[in-house]
């Protein structure tokens, strides 16, 4: 009842308000013998003496929200916890976070703030003066320029006694002119903050909320990544749907983009003209086809390559050498990876995690890049003059850590295969078929091809000389000279080199996806040899 009350006063329907508390008071007193409430007939005073309630000023929500449920009511919750009433919505460009918050904004619209909600989109203002003024024209309040008061204590003293919500739009350019929001909350015990930003704003009151990608499950076509990509589909094509020929190109475009909105909207504005499956290919081909021309779009939303862009100059120079140096390394990776490859710092790490451009394991102890930051900052890499030192890095570091991790295994005394043949090995680590005796000698010349889940063993596609160093140097160093010796030739290849292959975690597990050997594998292998649990694979063609 005083949602009902407070969202018809708030609609600057009064009169409606008041007659409900009056309805609403004679049904109690009927049904249960009880008076309204305490909280209630506080309501019905403040209706009842303030003539005008501060309407809500919050933008339509243009597109459905989809897929965010739990991040919605998670936001909601901290935002009305007296103790958590400053919160950020941190993540990359293009993963929703204004979204999110005006979808919070319309959740709590209706009574949660006793005086309303207010949107401050801040992308044009540039100094803390401009903020305050901002803030300002939003609540409807002129500020004086003449008078002992300032403008920041004329908003300040405003604010008070109010209890509103107010959502601070795009606040990652004014890190150093933010300091109105510590003002605001020391004095104003009920109002909450709402900030959206690509990096933390360091403030003392701070609550971060890290947003991701639209979760994605593999196999399937009901997860939020594919339904956002369906409704935006349809935007172009009314026809358009997810079916057996094309859901398997829909998952790529999902997982090239690991599930960010903004590129799932701008992927899917091509399928009046494209398949999915050259849409997936054009992206894995070149950032520029992730653009559109809609001109009621923000200039950063219309082009992938264009926010991307943004992101970057934002960065202090050494982070953008930092994050180009890490492009590299195309899986998740340790400190200890970072110091060999990028000579990055756990500070520098720690910098690029706060602007939502790595994400941080703290269970695995591991760092991983969104794919399409890596695929532009890698460009960057490319572009420069230190390419060639940090490919050599990244061989060096990876041979010696994959030597070390294939050294605990013993897998390369095989014994004679029909053709073809696949092996998985035991979890001990030892194959079915295998010749315990190292000193055996084979009776016939074969090949094999090895698969290995390690992504650590993942170079650059390009880099056939690195390729063939970095095989030689691992089977002589896990062969310990029996290659040669036993007349088997061996080449191993991780997934990562395979089109479409993806990797999973599960718990202490790694299930590896849509390993597909490209032709020029075909009719070179006696057999092909998966590595040891605790791997699976699915749909491995050969």
């Amino acid at each position: 009842h005083r949602q009902l009350m407070r969202l018809l006063a708030l609609n600057g329907q009064r009169s409606e308000a008041l007659r409900h508390f009056e309805l609403c008071k004679k049904a109690l007193a009927r049904e249960l013998d009880v008076d309204v409430s305490a909280d209630t007939l506080v309501l019905y005073e403040q209706i009842k003496h303030k003539p005008h309630f501060l309407p809500n000023q919050i933008p339509a929500l243009v597109t459905p929200l989809i897929g965010r449920e739990t991040e919605l009511a998670t936001v909601a919750g901290m935002v009305t916890d007296p103790e958590t009433r400053f919160t950020t919505i941190i993540g990359m460009g293009g993963t929703g976070k204004t979204h999110l918050a005006l979808g919070v904004a319309w959740q709590l619209a209706a009574g949660y703030f006793r005086d309303g909600v207010i949107f401050v989109p801040l992308a044009a203002e540039e100094t803390g003066e401009q903020v305050i003024t901002a803030i300002a024209q939003a609540l409807h309040l002129p500020l004086s320029a003449h008078g002992p008061r300032s403008a920041r204590q004329q908003l300040v003293d405003h604010l008070e006694a109010k209890e509103t919500l107010i959502i601070l739009d795009n606040c990652e350019h004014l890190l150093d002119d933010l300091d109105i929001i510590s003002a605001l909350l020391d004095t104003a015990q009920r109002l909450s903050i709402l900030a959206t930003s690509r990096v933390r704003l360091r403030l003392q009151s701070e609550h971060p909320f890290a947003l991701q990608g639209l979760a994605r499950i593999e196999e399937r076509t009901d997860h939020p990544a594919a339904q956002l990509f369906t409704v935006a589909a349809q935007r172009v094509d009314p026809s358009f749907a997810i079916h057996e020929s094309n859901a398997s190109a829909v998952n790529r475009i999902c997982r090239m983009v690991d599930g960010m909105p903004l590129a799932l909207q701008l992927a899917a504005a091509w399928t009046d003209t494209l398949s999915p499956e050259t849409i997936a290919d054009e992206i894995e081909r070149n950032l520029d086809i992730l653009a559109v021309d809609l001109r009621d779009l923000p200039y950063r939303h219309r082009s992938l390559r264009a926010l991307l862009e943004n992101t970057w100059d934002h960065l202090p120079t050494t982070l953008q050498r930092v994050l180009a140096r890490l492009s590299i390394i195309r899986r998740p990776f340790d400190l200890q990876a970072a110091e060999a490859i990028a000579r990055a710092t756990a500070r520098n790490l720690a910098q690029l995690v706060s602007y939502a451009l790595l994400n941080f394991d703290p269970e695995l102890e591991q760092y991983e890049m969104h794919e399409l930051v890596r695929q532009y900052s890698l460009e960057a890499l490319q572009a420069s003059d230190e390419f060639s030192q940090i490919q050599d890095r990244h061989y060096t570091y990876f041979v010696s850590h994959s030597t070390k991790v294939l050294q605990q295994h013993s897998m390369l005394t095989l014994r004679t295969f029909r053709v073809p043949e696949v092996l998985s090995s035991r979890p001990d680590g030892t194959i079915p078929g295998a010749i315990e005796e190292r000193g055996q000698q084979q009776q016939q010349k074969l090949r094999v091809l090895m698969l290995s889940p390690f992504p650590s063993l993942a170079l650059e596609e390009s880099a056939e000389n690195g390729l063939s160093r970095h095989v030689d140097a691992l089977i002589r160093a896990f062969g310990n000279g029996k290659v040669s010796e036993n007349g088997l030739m061996v080449d191993l290849i991780a997934p990562d080199f395979m089109h479409g292959t993806s990797v999973e975690r599960i718990g202490p597990s790694i299930r590896i996806h849509h390993v597909h050997l490209p032709k020029s594998y075909h009719g070179r292998y006696d057999a092909v040899l998966v590595n040891h649990a605790p791997v699976s694979y699915t749909h491995l063609t050969l």
